[in-house]
């Protein structure tokens, strides 16, 4: 159950993260860092939320 609060991932960006979305799929991800960086991340061997 992805509610527990147990983290499943690290991601570290080129610097301070300062924004982070986790889409309904609950497995794709965009991330923003301090640079203006953005990151879209995808989870493997997570399955979807439908």
């Amino acid at each position: 159950m992805r509610e527990s609060g147990e983290a499943i991932a690290n991601f570290i960006g080129d610097g301070a993260l300062f924004c982070c979305i986790v889409a309904s799929d609950g497995v794709a991800i965009v991330a923003g860092d301090e640079s203006g960086r953005v990151y879209f991340l995808r989870l493997e061997g997570i399955e979807p939320l439908t």
